[in-house]
């Protein structure tokens, strides 16, 4: 199994010696590559950074000359190794919590034979299910993956390329937006334990309340056309199709 785990980091060293450590502590780097990029962070941040290429030689860090932006950064890592067989892209404020998420993550993408983009479950709504007794989250109808992690097979790779660099921001949204429209689907693994440490305030808790009350607000609208198998029918953005 080829696997490259791949990190974005700019700033926040804190965080990201925790996500690390995180990662080190539950993957096996034998089997598993982790891509440590830097976008021109702080010299805090590339402290930490240094302290962990030292110590783990077999962990790959690369620093980009100037700040570039999340989906670039990843862009650089998917370039410089193209031939793997599965890609998971971890945010650096992120903490890994089961020994074996990677064995499940590797499970799970044979559920699906390799053709959706899987997640941990943060904070999204959706219709839960088990499958080969995996449990699941479908977060229909949005086209965001936003969680722990972002993963997905050559076979998606393959298909859809390099994250869109035109924005900064929401290159998941826009990657399931693609997979959807390329005929992939995107699940949430509900097994993987895992939370972002950046939403631990409470001012931040009550925003993501906040945010997951008015998903479900919109989620009801649809509830009519949203059946129980992964096989969902996505009417167009803003209106509901009717007669489906």
């Amino acid at each position: 199994m080829k696997h490259l785990i791949i990190i974005s980091v700019y700033n926040k060293p804190i965080l990201t010696r925790r996500c690390i450590e995180s990662i080190i502590r539950t993957t096996d780097l034998k089997k598993n590559l982790l891509f440590i990029v830097d976008d021109h962070s702080d010299e805090k941040t590339r402290n930490v950074l240094d302290q962990f290429s030292i110590k783990y030689p077999q962990v790959v860090l690369r620093r980009n000359a100037q700040n570039i932006g999340k989906p670039k950064s990843v862009n650089v890592a998917l370039r410089r190794y193209t031939k793997m067989d599965y890609y998971t892209i971890i945010d650096n404020d992120i903490t890994i919590l089961n020994k074996n998420w990677v064995t499940i993550l590797m499970n799970a993408h044979k559920d699906w034979n390799d053709q959706a983009i899987l997640g941990a479950y943060t904070y999204m709504n959706g219709y839960t299910f088990t499958r080969n007794g995996r449990h699941y989250l479908d977060p229909w109808p949005y086209w965001n993956l936003a969680g722990c992690f972002f993963s997905f097979s050559k076979k998606v790779f393959k298909k859809l390329g390099y994250f869109s660099e035109v924005s900064r921001r929401s290159e998941d949204a826009d990657y399931c937006r693609r997979a959807f429209l390329a005929g992939f689907r995107w699940f949430y693994i509900t097994d993987i334990k895992a939370h972002i440490s950046g939403y631990k305030d409470l001012k931040e808790r009550n925003r993501l309340a906040g945010f997951q009350r008015m998903e479900q607000k919109k989620r009801l609208a649809y509830s009519n056309y949203v059946m129980l198998t992964h096989d969902v029918y996505y009417p167009p953005r803003g209106r509901v199709k009717k007669g489906g």
